[in-house]
């Protein structure tokens, strides 16, 4: 290792005066990309679950920081020039950020494992999501709110986070959460005398700086459950936004804050009744549309063949009357339902007669073809979709086509 890890002496350095030792020109993904190597850093790189951080050096951004073959890479767009002093400064707010969720998923992971018996084994500290998977058979709010409890009381109570490097005959001395993944200069990060945690990753100096935090949800995963969390700015900026929106929907619906979720769950159960009531309508009135159809339309060799084109219809009831109606009607039927100048089509037909040998996927794939779509099924039952411009030349050519099939076998 050529670098002098700056982070490790203080997390809090913000930037640095250096010297440019190497500058790698990378391949793969990054190909274009160069990896400056210097004397000393406070760029800290991906590792231990913490991203990777941003920044400048001189005036040259840098995108990420890594490890490349043991050394500290910082990744650029340009290059520099070998053994040119420069100054770094990393973005601190970003790094904050980070050194904050680090710390907190110490605390969370310690008051899962105290209030729950739950191992953590995986984690993930990502820009936008943090995650941390737990060991448990189940998982409930309750169970939760106690671990939250426990992180929080630690948090408020500024307890200092300690660092210590040892080697492996003094683990003995600390009641660590997780075995260490080195042999030597074993890296334990305390949060005062609540957890004691192998890992190289930055910290802050007191837990109070996490402010607040807050479990957001949970998925089942392999073996437990993946809790999702948040602290410091971004829990506060959390509460904010749901506080103001339960208020807005409570002042809405002109009830109590407590009484939303009730209230909430009567409406939707009286809107799901309504939109029954309104789609039984709509059947019926379409129904009532496609049977006058049936009564009025053109014949062909005896059959009646319809062609109905809806603007923004409902796909499902047209889809579901169209079945029905070939179960008890002899005809054919040909559906074009217009959307955002797209077309959803049905080609149906009856199984009562002669139409018997009109193919509704044939003439489904010669439509298509017309309009710039795609489409398939059955004999008797096709669908698919295409563009509305030159639907109705194209339908020209179809009904030609049944003309043709219908005498073939009259």
């Amino acid at each position: 290792m050529k670098t002098e890890k700056l982070y490790y002496k203080d997390a809090y350095q913000k930037d640095f005066t250096s010297k440019v030792l190497e500058v790698i020109e990378l391949k793969g993904e990054l190909k274009g990309k160069f990896g400056i190597i210097l004397e000393k850093t406070c760029f800290y790189p991906e590792g231990g679950g913490q991203l990777g951080d941003m920044g400048k050096i001189d005036k040259i951004t840098v995108l990420d920081t890594q490890f490349n073959d043991g050394e500290i890479i910082h990744i650029t767009e340009k290059s520099l020039e070998i053994g040119k002093k420069v100054k770094g400064k990393i973005d601190w707010a970003r790094r904050y950020k980070f050194m904050q969720n680090h710390t907190a998923q110490h605390i969370l992971s310690e008051s899962f494992l105290k209030e729950l018996r739950g191992e953590t084994f995986s984690v993930h500290l990502g820009e936008n999501s943090l995650t941390l998977d737990v060991g448990l058979s189940k998982l409930k709010w309750a169970d939760v709110y106690k671990v939250e409890s426990m992180a929080n009381k630690i948090i408020s109570e500024n307890r200092e986070i300690e660092i210590h490097w040892v080697g492996k005959d003094d683990l003995d001395k600390f009641p660590l959460r997780k075995k260490p993944k080195v042999n030597e200069d074993i890296r334990i990060i305390e949060v005062g005398k609540f957890d004691y945690s192998p890992c190289g990753g930055t910290h802050t100096h007191y837990s109070s700086e996490l402010g607040t935090v807050k479990v957001l949800k949970w998925i089942k995963v392999k073996n437990g459950f993946r809790v999702e969390f948040i602290c410091g700015e971004r829990a506060l900026s959390d509460y904010q936004w749901k506080n103001q929106m339960i208020l807005e929907i409570a002042e809405f619906l002109a009830i109590k804050k407590k009484d939303l979720k009730d209230s909430v769950e009567k409406l939707f159960e009286e809107n799901k009744t309504q939109r029954k009531i309104i789609e039984e309508m709509q059947y019926k009135l379409l129904e009532d549309k496609f049977k006058r159809e049936l009564n009025q339309t053109q014949k062909i060799e005896g059959i009646p063949v319809v062609k109905l084109i809806f603007n923004d219809g409902n796909f499902k009831i047209i889809r579901k009357i169209v079945t029905n109606l070939i179960e008890v009607e002899k005809c054919i039927i040909l559906i074009a339902n217009i959307v955002n100048n797209k077309a959803n089509l049905i080609f149906a037909r009856s199984s009562l007669g002669n139409e018997n040998q009109v193919e509704m996927n044939t003439l489904l794939k010669l439509l298509t073809s017309k309009i710039g779509g795609k489409g398939g099924g059955k004999l008797n039952f096709a669908q698919g979709g295409g563009n509305a411009e030159g639907l109705e030349d194209a339908f020209e050519i179809i009904f030609k086509k049944i003309k043709v099939d219908l005498k073939k076998k009259s």
